[in-house]
């Protein structure tokens, strides 16, 4: 069973990840509501990526730079203050050196360097996992996808081209675990209502395996949200599916999940008859729901351009 491990040592990834703090992880309110927690890891720290960074051709290319406007949420999702937040359109990055700059971005946020910030971006075909994963969840079929073991708690997950990544970088102030991971799940929901699309945020069940994430009414899942949070800064954040190869999840098991379904937009689209939207069109539903109350009028954003 160890060879399962061999293609990507887990050591390997803890090599230039900072640790601060105490993970969310150890409480567990907070287990109970995210996907991927653990315990920090003791690795070194990367340099610092510059604030005002013009050419990150080593991170598939900075599209441009947003500066809007966040809504922090009860737990029940109304919005009750504003504050700034960054948003930062990336391209296609390899999983490992998205991992290394997010321990940067964490850095700068955690020395007060920078603001709030919204990563968005995709990735190669990859699985990671958490550190509670079985061995066994990572082949149930035979694949050759990348496995590529993270520092937190949580299980297994997929990322590949057809998925939007985002990466929250934020300062949670004095909100819990369960407030913020709330928060996003309603935006997503939020998001996805804007494209047409009718989803849901399901509660876990009192010791049932974690419901996070973004499903259709008939419980198939299209987001899956993971965020650690270390000294009050966030980081990692969700994977919505737009067209992914949704055979790719067949082959483990899915966050813990045995018996999940994973569907896209694509596939939502397709059953409906809703026109897929592009992914331009995905990233800004989920900026103006992250950063907009939901009374508001759309607003057209302005882009600086690099």
């Amino acid at each position: 069973m160890g060879g399962l491990f061999a293609e990507v040592p887990p050591l390997a990834f803890f090599r230039k990840v900072a640790a601060y703090g105490t993970s969310v992880g150890s409480n567990p309110e907070a287990r109970s509501v995210t996907d991927t927690v653990g315990p920090p890891s003791t690795a070194a720290m990367v340099p610092i990526l510059p604030q005002e960074a013009t050419n990150w051709s080593g991170l598939g290319g900075l599209r441009c730079l947003l500066v809007l406007k966040k809504r922090q949420h009860t737990e029940a999702g109304m919005a009750t203050a504003e504050r700034t937040l960054q948003r930062v359109d990336l391209g296609e990055i390899d999983y490992l050196d998205a991992i290394d700059a997010m321990a940067g971005w964490t850095a700068q946020r955690r020395a007060g360097t920078v603001g709030d910030r919204l990563f968005l971006l995709s990735h190669p075909p990859v699985i990671t996992y958490g550190q509670r994963t079985d061995p066994a969840d990572l082949r149930r079929g035979h694949h050759e996808i990348p496995l590529v073991a993270v520092d937190r708690g949580g299980y297994a997950t997929y990322h590949g081209p057809g998925q939007l990544v985002g990466y929250l970088i934020m300062d949670i102030g004095d909100q819990g675990a369960a407030d913020v991971v709330r928060w996003l799940e309603v935006g997503l929901v939020r998001a996805l209502g804007l494209l047409d699309f009718s989803t849901q945020r399901r509660p876990t069940p009192q010791g049932a395996s974690s419901l996070v994430g973004v499903w259709t009414p008939d419980h198939r899942k299209v987001a899956s949200i993971g965020m650690r949070i270390r000294g009050g800064i966030t980081s990692h954040g969700f994977a919505l599916n737009i067209d992914p190869d949704l055979h790719a999840f067949e082959q483990f098991t899915v966050c813990g999940l045995p018996d999940v379904t994973m569907t896209s937009l694509r596939e939502l689209a397709e059953q409906t008859g809703t026109p897929l939207p592009t992914d331009d069109a995905v990233r800004d539903a989920v900026t103006t729901a992250l950063t907009e109350p939901s009374h508001s009028r759309h607003e057209a954003s302005s882009h600086i351009k690099h």
